[in-house]
């Protein structure tokens, strides 16, 4: 698979400096290019290094006044560029079509056209699956179950009974979708489980990383929002309501009836206390705690999350605790000298005065 630098920065919308008839076969990272390979640079520095690559062309955003026999592809954002670019040498993965004989499947399912599904499906009663999607090895799909077109369903991933998956999603593998919330109530010495009989809805372009979990709703719906992305090994717990454009890294949870409105960003390991609402463009760094509403435009950090520039200050504070503490004692000796000093002059006034009489 070879493109011309022409041909790949009318794709990106970008400009040409240079010889716009070099064929690309590749793209790599500065450090890891051929010499028939596109790179991106994203500042001088880096810019620098990429000419002095072998990188045989470049996607950056200014030339920077430096001369380059390497052709150039000029673009607002090369990061944005250099990821369409990659999509551009992506191979094709589905090497299979069709539906192959193994798919076991219930009563009522629909298939609409060019679905592809490979060997050792579980499909359940009452399913819809959308044009164009593919749904490898080893998935189960539960009863009750709609997926949009368009949509990849990795190996061994679960789609348990009534969740609705819409256009262009991607579930990775393992993940599970649409399992029991995690409800119970004491009842006397031990635990009563609640039934949870509501659903999921994930809506367009979400991606669920490999081995989260997404729990049905106690009663009514746990939803994810469109454009959500969620990374590998994140519990979303039952009742939860995500955004649109929401982005969450791996290993966070988030308990049950957790409010996150639009644009929100969740570092890795966070954890979030249940009915906490996250505001809109919030951003949690990696391992906070939060154990109170964040409030829209917000950017917390720790645990009890803080403003992040209150908690950074505290942390400089803390490396700064051991030295503050021997200057502490050394202050202590210096007064209890003082002191010491003190008493012995007074006795000694004391003895010269009784020395008078």
């Amino acid at each position: 698979m070879t493109f011309t630098v022409k041909e790949i920065a009318e794709t990106l919308g970008g400009t040409v400096i240079g010889n716009e008839f070099f064929t690309v076969s590749g793209v790599s990272d500065i450090d890891g290019a051929s010499g028939d390979h596109i790179t991106f640079a994203v500042k001088r520095m880096y810019f620098k290094k990429a000419i002095n690559s072998v990188a045989g062309a470049i996607i950056c955003s200014d030339h920077y006044g430096l001369s380059t026999e390497k052709p150039l592809i000029i673009v607002s954002n090369p990061r944005f560029a250099f990821a369409r670019v990659l999509d551009l040498f992506k191979e094709k993965s589905h090497s299979y079509t069709g539906i192959h004989h193994t798919c076991i499947k219930g009563e009522e399912v629909y298939f609409s056209n060019d679905v592809i599904i490979y060997p050792n499906v579980y499909i359940g009663d009452n399913v819809k699956i959308g044009k164009s999607t593919v749904i490898y090895p080893g998935v189960h799909i539960g009863n009750n179950v709609i997926i949009g077109d368009f949509c990849i369903i990795y190996p061994n991933a679960v789609i348990l009974d009534r969740v609705t998956a819409g256009n262009n999603v991607i579930i990775h593998a393992g993940a599970v979708i649409g399992s029991d919330g995690f409800g119970f109530e004491r009842d006397g010495k031990t635990y009563y489980k609640i039934p949870q009989i509501g659903s999921v809805l994930i809506e367009d372009d979400v991606e669920i990383g490999a081995g989260t979990c997404i729990d049905r709703a106690t009663t009514g719906v746990t939803t994810i929002g469109k454009g959500t992305k969620i990374d590998n090994l994140v519990q979303v717990a039952h009742n939860v309501s995500i955004g649109e454009n929401v982005v969450i890294a791996g290993l966070s949870g988030l308990s049950g009836s957790v409010r996150v409105e639009d644009n929100a960003i969740i570092g890795g390991q966070v954890g979030i206390a249940d009915r906490i609402t996250i505001g809109k463009n919030a951003v949690l760094s990696a391992k906070s705690g939060i154990i109170s509403d964040i409030s829209p435009d917000c950017r917390v950090a720790g645990y009890p999350a803080l403003d992040y520039r209150e908690f950074f200050r505290s942390v400089a504070y803390m490396k700064k605790i051991e030295h503050i503490c021997s200057d502490i004692k050394n202050l202590r000796e210096e007064l209890l000298k003082l002191k010491n000093c003190e008493e012995e002059k007074h006795v000694a006034a004391l003895q010269s005065k009784d020395c008078e009489y």
